[in-house]
């Protein structure tokens, strides 16, 4: 028992060595472990990233090469079939509600002619973005002016739709990059009356008050 006790306390230290060198080594592994965790998130977010800028790149393509001539075909129409019910309306945005209202009364005449063939592709391309599949800034700043500017047109009528359940990614698209505008809109104004003011202010204050020369 004395030399097995003896023998023990003589590979003790020799234990101790190897669970030391083996506790250094599994730290380094782990190290290593959460270095290539980390360079295939990088990886992926990377990719993502590409993978939405294609998406955005391809769906804007398709914007200004048919949903644009869809628009142009739409405004044609209403004008050669004399359909005003588009006219005299306020849109209202609360939020990210949108309201439609008018004080004249509607002409429905020849409404039931529209061709809104369009609108659907409009919605189909506003999926990509409000589901986030696409970069809707980057799209914003190709076809968000035209855009907004047709969904203002068109408004009362997709509200309308709305109602059974359809362009509801549409009008999702629609308040963000409205909202967008008025902000970008408000800042240009902004900067303007900036501008005036500091033109006024110099003015003001390099004239002499009259008469001030006659001492």
């Amino acid at each position: 028992m004395d030399a097995f006790n003896s023998f023990l306390a003589t590979i003790k230290p020799l234990i101790e060595l190897l669970y030391f060198i083996a506790s250094i080594g599994l730290a380094f592994f782990a190290y290593l472990g959460l270095q290539q965790i980390a360079i295939l998130k990088s990886t992926a977010a990377t990719q993502a990233k590409r993978d939405a800028l294609r998406l955005t790149s391809e769906q804007c393509a398709i914007y200004m090469d048919k949903i644009i001539a869809g628009q142009n075909d739409f405004n044609k129409h209403l004008k050669a079939a004399n359909i005003t019910w588009f006219e005299g309306w306020n849109i209202e945005i609360q939020g990210k509600e949108v309201r439609a209202h008018r004080n004249t009364p509607q002409n429905m005449q020849n409404l039931s002619k529209l061709d809104i063939g369009h609108l659907n592709q409009m919605e189909a391309f506003s999926v990509y973005f409000v589901s986030r599949l696409a970069d809707e800034t980057v799209a914003y700043r190709t076809v968000g002016k035209t855009f907004v500017n047709h969904m203002d047109k068109v408004m009362p009528f997709v509200l309308t739709a709305r109602k059974d359940g359809y362009f509801q990614n549409m009008v999702t698209l629609y308040v963000t990059w409205k909202a967008r505008a008025e902000a970008e809109r408000l800042v240009f104004e902004q900067k303007e009356i900036n501008s005036k003011l500091s033109k006024l202010n110099s003015v003001s204050g390099t004239a002499s008050p009259i008469g001030s020369e006659f001492g």
